[in-house]
């Protein structure tokens, strides 16, 4: 079983990397509108595809659950000069976001730098909640002019740096 990292009454986070069932789960949940428009414009009509390989390819993979059932997936792919964060949702943790899943964004983003490399992505300029999430992390976008698009949408791209020791 997944190490649980943080339990409450009604909602826990887990790692499901070596858990196939709950990564089954995982690939079955009803992901947020902005979330599939956002992976189609990168990169095409099927977010499902994009979706289940970007669970496969983390090296750490988190689900948050919200009364047993998975409403929220993460994962850390490992690159060579930096790491790749990511996070699909539901519309459940979006309207609970500012009460649940923000309190323990601070814990997973120091799982992250444990890794020790910086990280990086894009996300769509539409997705203001992201964006307000990353923002309260402590990641820091390219300027305005570096917005690129892809598909008629708008993306810019994030990152956060370790502290030099």
């Amino acid at each position: 079983m997944g190490e649980i990292l943080l339990k409450n009454k009604n909602y826990y986070l887990k790692s499901i990397v070596d858990e196939p069932e709950e990564i089954k789960k995982a690939k079955m949940m009803k992901v947020r509108n902005i979330d599939i428009k956002e992976m189609e414009s990168l990169y095409g009509d099927n977010y499902q595809i994009l979706f289940n390989q970007s669970i496969d390819s983390s090296d750490l993979l988190w689900a948050f659950y919200i009364d047993n059932k998975i409403e929220l997936v993460f994962g850390l792919a490992f690159r060579d000069k930096f790491n790749i964060p990511w996070m699909v949702s539901t519309d459940k943790v979006q309207k609970m976001f500012p009460y649940l899943f923000t309190r323990y964004s601070k814990k997973i983003l120091e799982i992250f730098k444990e890794y020790g490399k910086p990280l990086f992505n894009v996300v769509m300029v539409d997705n203001e909640i992201a964006i307000r999430w990353l923002k309260w992390l402590g990641f820091k976008f390219a300027p305005v002019h570096k917005i690129f698009e892809k598909n008629g949408i708008k993306f810019i791209s994030f990152k956060y740096e370790l502290d030099k020791k």
